[in-house]
């Protein structure tokens, strides 16, 4: 904490080598001369708010008045109009604000720093720092940083930072990071990072991310990732993908990825994928598949599947596997149920069992039952 007495006594010889009188100094900070006199006699402590202000007008940087030798000789004029504190340590029960660089700080209050932090940072209030912070941040309320962060964020409401983070963050509201997060992200509303992240994502909301993802993502509504996802995916909303996932995924809307799938899918909506899958396919809608499925598929619309599948197709609508103008047939190792018309351009292991038409090219291991026409091509 601060020494009354060395503050006390500082601010009395600096004033009096300028020279100023208690009634001069006072003016120049719009404050009663009996304030002055008050911090002279060391009955109180000047406002911290008041600081740079009180070491502009005794022509000194703010270390000078705590004792610490100042880069300004009493009387004379400091490099900066905005004076520096360089690596200080804050602790007050009321709001800072400073223009400079300050070290750690623990503050009742806001935190404004108009420079970087070099070490941790406690607000109860809202946290503004313009430069970087080289610890982590704790805030009751909003975190609002500038530059990089090189550690964790804890905010009560939302976290806003326009470089990088090294560590976790953690909002009671949004996030919204302008370079990638090298740990976990937990927010009460919607996610935004323009680079990769390298842990897991739970957002109450919307999430949109720039980059890859190492780990799992669960959002209360839509996902959209320009990236591959190594971890699962749970979405309330629609999940967009560019990159491959390595995970199951459980979606209450539509589903639409530019690459392949590890693990199983269940989704509320309609399925497009450009790319292979391990598992099984589970959707409320339709689904549409470039590429190869190593597991069962199930859907209460179309399906349609130009790769070859190592399970059973059940299709609440029209069905089409593999395409007319391939020449090569594709492989089913199940069977295949279809409440509509069927194309299939493949070669079927098991039973077909058709509600509509069936185009057929290709051989099938068991019983054909169609309700209407087939056609063998």
């Amino acid at each position: 904490m601060f020494d009354k007495n060395i503050i006390s006594e500082t601010i009395a010889e600096l004033r009096r080598s300028i020279p100023l009188t208690q009634a001069e100094l006072a003016d120049r900070l719009g404050i009663s001369h009996q304030a002055v006199s008050q911090w002279e006699r060391g009955e109180t402590l000047p406002d911290i708010t008041l600081l740079p202000e009180l070491a502009a007008a005794l022509g000194v940087d703010v270390n000078a008045l705590f004792g610490i030798a100042s880069n300004a000789a009493p009387g004379g004029k400091h490099a900066s109009d905005a004076p520096e504190i360089d690596l200080m340590n804050i602790d007050t029960d009321e709001d800072f604000h400073i223009r400079g660089d300050i070290g750690s700080a623990r503050v009742g209050g806001d935190l404004t720093v108009e420079g970087n932090a070099r070490g941790n940072i406690k607000a109860d209030g809202e946290v503004n720092i313009t430069g970087q912070v080289d610890g982590d941040i704790t805030a009751g309320d909003e975190v609002v940083v500038g530059g990089n962060v090189n550690g964790n964020i804890g905010a009560g409401d939302s976290v806003s930072v326009k470089g990088r983070v090294d560590g976790n963050v953690s909002a009671g509201d949004d996030v919204l990071v302008g370079g990638g997060i090298c740990g976990d992200i937990c927010a009460g509303d919607s996610v935004s990072v323009r680079g990769a992240v390298k842990g897991d994502i739970d957002a109450g909301d919307s999430v949109a991310v720039g980059g890859p993802i190492t780990g799992d993502i669960c959002a209360g509504d839509d996902i959209s990732v320009n990236g591959s996802i190594r971890g699962d995916v749970d979405a309330g909303g629609d999940l967009a993908v560019n990159g491959s996932i390595e995970g199951d995924i459980n979606v209450g809307g539509d589903i639409s990825i530019n690459g392949g799938i590890s693990g199983d899918i269940d989704c509320g909506g309609d399925i497009c994928i450009n790319g292979d899958i391990s598992g099984d396919l589970n959707s409320g809608g339709d689904i549409s598949v470039n590429g190869r499925i190593g597991g069962d598929v199930e859907a209460d619309g179309d399906v349609m599947i130009n790769g070859d599948i190592d399970g059973d197709v059940r299709s609440g609508g029209d069905c089409q596997i593999g395409q007319k103008d391939n020449k090569d047939n594709r492989h089913v190792t199940g069977s295949i149920e279809c409440d509509g018309d069927c194309e299939l351009y493949a070669d079927v292991d098991g039973d077909v069992e058709v509600g509509g038409d069936l185009i057929l090219r290709g051989n099938v291991g068991g019983t054909i039952t169609v309700s209407g026409e087939i056609k063998k091509i």
